[in-house]
């Protein structure tokens, strides 16, 4: 009996003792993130809530390290300078090259890769690679964008030459576009577009989270969970860049030269015909409608209006 009065008091000590003495609790870390207005990657809805392919992997980057995160909004060039300052922890869409190294450190491993985009208005007869109608055009260009740098490599290469605007975000840029200011705009790919048309895509370049030169306590964080995440998810970059970016212009739209659309235009009407009997590629339903595989991608075709077609059984 005794000893039952003993354990019973040693629990009752041990209960009070962990009232009056509370075991502390480590605070969550907030990491400030810089970001700008790319539709798709980081974005604010009306209730003031983050999403984006940005937002997915550094949600998944604090399965590993608990962190919470508060967004900052501001123009890419000012973002540079708040990163350099230490005003802001990281940013999520910085390609490497030597003159950031100056100033930021960068991630083990990459977060994604992005294209430099050239685009043009839907109704401008400028196509893919059009060198020539490129030549001597006004092109619009964010503020100390890796694009810029980009464009001009791209230019070089194929003989054109063009004018240079600024402009100090995506909106601005988009807008000028819109309203005939300029012809073109050379942007990443991580700003998701829509009603333009694409006239160039070059420089795939991987892009990587980015600290201030010297925060390596934060860099080792952020590199043991990619590290993590490249081992144990091995796919989660595909699935969110799926998740976002498949419906984006430069993803869906054909990417036609201008000698395969006046070819296009020649041919009229192209009249197709099916086998009947040819499973899985075509065969006839039981409502005796031709269906399978063949008929499935040139409907897609015809839907993009890149053809003109008559299919038939």
């Amino acid at each position: 009996m005794k000893k039952h009065i003993k354990v019973t008091m040693v629990i009752i000590l041990s209960l009070f003792s962990f009232l009056i003495f509370p075991v502390s609790v480590k605070a969550v870390d907030t990491i400030n993130v810089g970001f700008i207005d790319y539709k798709g990657f980081i974005e604010k809805d009306s209730s003031g809530a983050y999403s984006g392919y940005a937002v997915d992997y550094l949600n998944e980057i604090s399965k590993y390290t608990q962190w919470e995160y508060h967004y900052v909004f501001d123009s890419w060039e000012k973002c540079l300078e708040k990163l350099k300052k230490g005003e802001i922890d990281i940013l999520c869409s910085a390609q490497y090259t030597k003159e950031r190294d100056q100033d930021f450190d960068f991630s083990k491993y990459p977060i994604g890769n992005e294209y430099t985009i050239v685009y043009t208005r839907l109704d401008e007869p400028i196509y893919f690679n059009d060198y020539q109608a490129m030549n001597h055009k006004t092109i619009g260009l964010l503020k100390n964008s890796y694009q810029n740098q980009s464009l001009k490599q791209y230019a070089m290469k194929n003989n054109f030459d063009y004018q240079k605007k600024y402009y100090s975000s995506e909106e601005e840029i988009n807008q000028a576009l819109m309203n005939h200011e300029i012809d073109m705009i050379a942007v990443g790919s991580l700003p998701i577009h829509s009603q333009v048309k694409v006239v160039a895509k070059f420089d795939p370049q991987p892009f990587y989270i980015t600290v201030k030169e010297g925060n390596q306590v934060l860099l080792d964080k952020i590199n043991d969970a990619l590290t993590e995440i490249k081992k144990n998810a091995p796919y989660f970059e595909m699935s969110i860049y799926n998740k976002y970016y498949s419906d984006s212009a430069y993803s869906t739209q054909p990417l036609l030269t201008r000698q395969e659309i006046e070819y296009i235009q020649k041919l009229g009407v192209v009249q197709i015909g099916f086998n009947n009997d040819l499973l899985p590629y075509s065969y006839e339903n039981i409502n005796t409608n031709i269906v399978g595989i063949l008929p499935d991608i040139l409907e897609k075709i015809s839907k993009k209006q890149i053809l003109n077609l008559n299919m038939f059984q």
